[in-house]
């Protein structure tokens, strides 16, 4: 082979890169505000990392993963500036679309999101919940993550509701909302049950939040994986998607959400997590 390399060298002038087995490696800036995204596995029933480890174990090419943890707004900033950036978990929209392109499945596929308030303070709502509650109790707060996409319909009350919206930004903010709901800082915030729950394990407690369903909010959530709108973006998204296709890779996916999830949240789910790979994907 390295005979060859030289004769082609001496012959166009120019250096033709070979691709070997060990050349079959990408380089991927992973943005977010979750360290176990790195690919490392610290034990934590989470999910989407669990997900994220199986893409990474399945892919024709192996992904070199180099971490960067900042803020949800900042990464959608780098992910522009950089040739090689991935933001995890993420909703599609029309305007991320044009910065950035997007796994062929979905990473995780998550139920509604829910009010989430303490057990205590439940009687300020009803359920299911409406924004419509806030006009009629002005003192009422409710908190999201900055820059997150929550679906058209949410994000389009959030909005109208500015005035009782608290906008909670920076690293780790979806966790810190949590935190601000158990000392009283806000009444409720928008959110996934088992991320909630989850949170409150790792922090030893439980018990003292409930999940009110929101009006008019039944579709479920599918976060892809979103890359660089260029070569190498392509390049890392092509490997992420080979992944879904080995065998059996469709059916530990599916068993995954299942399993993780409640019975009553597992019927929800499981149409959907079954026609991801039954049906045609552009």
């Amino acid at each position: 082979m390295r005979v060859l390399r030289i004769v082609l060298v001496f012959i166009l002038g120019v250096i033709i890169p070979f691709a070997t087995a060990e050349d079959k490696s990408l380089e991927v800036i992973l943005l977010g505000e979750n360290e176990s995204y790195s690919g490392t596995t610290d034990g934590e029933d989470n999910i989407i990392i669990t997900a994220w480890n199986m893409i990474l174990a399945q892919s024709e090419t192996k992904l070199i993963i180099d971490y960067q943890q900042m803020s949800m707004s900042r990464s959608w900033a780098e992910l522009v500036r950089l040739n090689n950036a991935c933001v995890m978990n993420k909703v599609i929209t029309a305007d991320r679309l044009e910065i950035a392109q997007y796994s062929q499945y979905p990473l995780s596929v998550f139920p509604p999101v829910r009010l989430i308030t303490l057990t205590n303070k439940v009687s300020l709502f009803s359920s299911p919940f409406s924004f419509q509650q806030l006009e009629a109790n002005p003192k009422l707060r409710l908190g999201v993550v900055k820059s997150r996409s929550y679906g058209g319909e949410l994000n389009e009350e959030i909005k109208k509701y500015s005035t009782q919206i608290f906008t909670r930004g920076g690293v780790d903010s979806s966790d810190k909302l949590v935190d601000m709901l158990l000392v009283g800082r806000v009444d409720g915030i928008l959110e996934y049950t088992l991320s909630v729950e989850d949170y409150l394990q790792d922090e030893g407690r439980g018990g003292e939040v409930s999940a009110l369903p929101i009006e008019n909010i039944s579709d479920l959530m599918l976060g892809y994986i979103a890359c660089s709108k260029t070569a190498e973006g392509q390049a890392i998204i092509n490997a992420i998607n080979s992944s879904y296709a080995v065998s059996g890779f469709s059916e530990k996916f599916i068993n995954l959400h299942l399993e993780h999830f409640g019975q009553v949240e597992a019927e929800i789910l499981q149409p959907t997590l079954e026609s991801l790979f039954t049906s045609p994907q552009e």
